[in-house]
């Protein structure tokens, strides 16, 4: 069920997210002129009889260190607590490492959020 919430999350994002364009895990995807976007990955983490559990990896590209923490945080605000289509999202955090200065002035740092599935069914 995790790895089918990605559909529900592009087009979550895909939908509501217009701040910028956005890279969708396994589509070509080619980077603005701007250099403002961000990615999406999906990474399972654990299931069990109350649900699933793993990690929204949003990784935020800017033009400089401010900008893409700026970009973080619009991607925080837009998932806050969000919930659809039985996923729940936690507020999210950084992953510790501040904001990498990449070549060609891109910038990027990165976001995490703890999501779950909650099975309705159980016994």
């Amino acid at each position: 069920m995790i790895f089918k919430a990605i559909e529900d999350i592009n087009k979550h994002f895909n939908t509501g997210f217009t701040v910028c364009d956005i890279e969708y895990e396994g589509l070509r995807f080619s980077a603005p002129d701007n250099k403002k976007w961000i990615s999406l990955f999906l990474i399972p983490e654990d299931a069990n009889k109350e649900g699933e559990s793993g990690l929204l990896k949003v990784i935020c590209y800017d033009t400089s260190a401010t900008l893409c923490f700026k970009l973080a945080d619009e991607v925080k605000d837009f998932l806050d607590n969000a919930q659809f289509n039985g996923l729940s999202f936690d507020l999210g955090a950084g992953d510790g490492l501040g904001c990498l200065n990449l070549e060609n002035g891109i910038y990027q740092t990165v976001v995490l959020f703890d999501m779950r599935t909650l099975n309705i069914n159980c016994n």
